[in-house]
Parts: structure tokens; sequence; C-alpha cells
């Protein structure tokens, strides 16, 4: 894996894990507002037996979907929490998208050399 590639991975996950951080905390909020349209429904509606199925469906997908995205939230939450409290961190991933522009010119720099002979050595005049 070249330098640059790495670089970016990384530069990826910070920016992933803020992103991913931000979603799945609105998905929890989501999750609970829809808990409360669940449980408000059943307090305050009379429901047939057939409802009250459809609700305890609903209650266990909700519960289920807000497990999953609360899981995430954990995962992510002590990068995100350092990234956001960080400023020398913030200017250091800035720093790193500098750079890796700079390792990306010097790798194709690399890739494409070719050695131009500054002499006649090897083209036939006194090659005995």
């Amino acid at each position: 894996m070249k330098k640059s590639e790495i670089i970016s991975e990384f530069i990826k996950l910070v920016e992933n894990t803020q992103k991913e951080y931000q979603v799945s905390v609105d998905y929890v909020t989501l999750a609970d507002k829809e808990l409360q349209d669940i449980v408000h429904k059943a307090e305050l509606e009379k429901l047939s037996q057939s409802e009250k199925a459809k609700l305890t469906t609903w209650l266990s997908r909700n519960r289920k979907d807000r497990r999953y995205w609360k899981n995430k939230v954990d995962e992510n939450e002590p990068l995100y929490d350092y990234i956001q409290s960080s400023k020398e961190f913030k200017a250091v991933v800035e720093q790193l998208k500098q750079i890796l522009g700079k390792v990306r010119k010097a790798e194709k720099y690399l890739e494409e050399r070719k050695y131009k002979p500054r002499t006649n050595l090897g083209q036939g005049k006194g090659d005995d």
C-alpha cells in the first residue's frame, strides 16, 4: 500500500467518523420520537387486537433500529468527541490533506521517472 493511500484512508476515517456519528445521532433521535408516537397511540387510542399486534411489531422494529444506531453512536463517539474538542487535531488533519497532495505528486513523479543519459556512453562510439 502506498503512503498516499494510508494517509488518504486516515483522512477518510476522520471525515467518515464525523458524518456517521451525526447520522447515527439523528436516527436515534428519530427512533425516540417514533417510540413516543407508539406509546401515545397505545395510551390514547382504542385499538383492535390486529392493531395492537401491528403496534407491537412496530415497537419491536423501533427498538431494534434504535439499538443499531445507538451502537453506531457508541462506536464513533470517542473519536468524534476528540475531533470536536481538539483544535490541534483539526489542524493536523488539514496539514495531512496538504501533505497528501505532495506525497501523491512525488509518487506520480517516481512512477513516471526515466533516466536521461548525460553522455554518449553505450551509443556506439568507443564501446569496445
